[in-house]
């Protein structure tokens, strides 16, 4: 399926912004499979502070996983 030019350039400029796919889709209402957005954007530069923004959201979601299965090894959600 062809896709306008319009979107592809604003999926771009987004990504140069530092957003995410789910981000992208979500502001643009759209939605694309990940595989298209990442060969839109494979040689679109990111921000410096990315990396750490992704970084973050890895920990959250790792921690969302993990949290709830914390009593099974005796551990705190406070060490974490």
């Amino acid at each position: 399926m062809a896709h306008p030019k319009e979107i592809k350039y604003k999926v771009q400029a987004l990504r140069k912004e530092g957003k995410t796919y789910p981000e992208i889709m979500t502001q643009l209402n759209i939605e694309l499979p990940k595989s298209t957005l990442s060969d839109w954007c494979k040689n679109v530069p990111m921000p410096n502070w990315y990396k750490q923004k992704i970084e973050d959201m890895n920990k959250k979601a790792s921690l969302k996983h993990c949290v709830p299965h914390m009593h099974l090894f005796n551990y705190s959600a406070k060490n974490y």
